[in-house]
Parts: C-alpha cells; sequence; structure tokens
C-alpha cells in the first residue's frame, strides 16, 4: 500500500472504535498528500485520530466532494424537476474554494459578505442584471470594482444606484459566472446532472 500510520486515541475510546480506526487506517489508498491528519467521531462518541504517512506510487483518488442542489420539486413554475451537482476531487477543494474567494474580489472589488450579500448561481444570471451588464460600455476593472461596490453600499442605504453602478454591478456579476465555469473546468470538476418532466409518473414497481 506504501502507507505507514499512526492511531491516537481519546482516553474513553471503546474498543469498538478503536477497532473502527485501525480498519479506517488500513483500508486508506494511495495519495498524493503525503502526510494526512484524519480525526474521526464515530456514533458512540468514540474521537480518534489517524496519522497517515504516505509513500508517492502515481496519483490515486481518495474521494470526492460533491455539492448537489435541486430545484423544480414544488411543481408550480418549472417543467421539469431538476437534479444538478458538482463533483471536485477532495485535494483539489480547498485551492478551489479559495480560487473563488479571490475571483470575487477580482469581479465585485470586494466580499459580498461585508453587504450582507452572497452570489447565487439564479441571481448572477437573472435577467435584470444582464439587463443592467449590456445597458451601457464594458467597463474597466477599476471603473467595474469600484461602481460594483457602490451598488451594494447604496443596497445597505436603501438609496438608488446610479445608472453607472447598475451596469457595472451587472457586469460583475456576469464577470463572475464566467470566472466560475473556468475554474471548475481548471479544477476537473465533473457536472451531474437529471431533468424529469413535471407529472410523469414513477413506475408501478
Amino acid at each position: 500500500m506504501g502507507t505507514r500510520g499512526a492511531l491516537a486515541y481519546n482516553e474513553n475510546a471503546s474498543e469498538g472504535g478503536k477497532a473502527e480506526a485501525e480498519y479506517l487506517m488500513q483500508s486508506q489508498t494511495e495519495s498524493p498528500y503525503g502526510a494526512v491528519f484524519c480525526e474521526y467521531e464515530n456514533p458512540f462518541g468514540d474521537r480518534y485520530r489517524v496519522e497517515m504517512q504516505v509513500q508517492l506510487r502515481g496519483e490515486c483518488i481518495m474521494s470526492w466532494l460533491l455539492f448537489l442542489d435541486e430545484s423544480g420539486h414544488d411543481h408550480k413554475q418549472m417543467p421539469y424537476e431538476v437534479r444538478g451537482g458538482v463533483a471536485i476531487q477532495d485535494r483539489r477543494v480547498w485551492p478551489f474554494i479559495r480560487a473563488i474567494g479571490s475571483l470575487e474580489e477580482d469581479c465585485f472589488g470586494t466580499r459580498l459578505s461585508e453587504y450582507r450579500k452572497e452570489f447565487k448561481g439564479a441571481k448572477l444570471l437573472d435577467k435584470d442584471r444582464m439587463t443592467w451588464c449590456s445597458q451601457g460600455t464594458r467597463q474597466t476593472d477599476d471603473q467595474r470594482k469600484r461602481n460594483a461596490r457602490a451598488f451594494l453600499a447604496k443596497g445597505l442605504q436603501q438609496q438608488r444606484p446610479t445608472r453607472d453602478e447598475f451596469t457595472g454591478y451587472g457586469q460583475a456579476c456576469y464577470e463572475m459566472a464566467q470566472g466560475i465555469f473556468r475554474l471548475l473546468r481548471e479544477h476537473d470538476a465533473v457536472l451531474f446532472a437529471s431533468a424529469i418532466p413535471r407529472g410523469i409518473k414513477p413506475p408501478p414497481n
């Protein structure tokens, strides 16, 4: 396997918990990590730490993280029940998250959380934002960031933004959407999707 491991238990760990930890350590596959430290807790409250020293023998996937969402299941507006997901290899998740944060600042000139906002796919590309995006000429990076920040600040102050601020915010949303797809490609993400027509009946069996 190319692995050497050491186990450290809390003082109240049960024999079952220790056996589970040993199994987890022995069942780990080779990984490009080099050193892995895992904290586990079983349903009985036993906590244990698995320290893995891994000898690299080519790239081997340990696990993937799946982000899953769904829409249209209330059968009110959407013609389909849609499920979609993005899977990213575990070792790429943190670099992807950091890249998303940097992209957000590059597009808006700030973190949206500072203005009590968060970005959502349905809002980044909605018709209003696309109208704002295309209502003026393409702004420079500095102009877009300045206008996007002003748009967000006026939202907190309950003031109406200027036309340029609407445009800058719309273009920031568009840049963010494009950037997310670019980062998904760069981090070798895998996309999953299914669409089921509304009103279809499940099979009897």
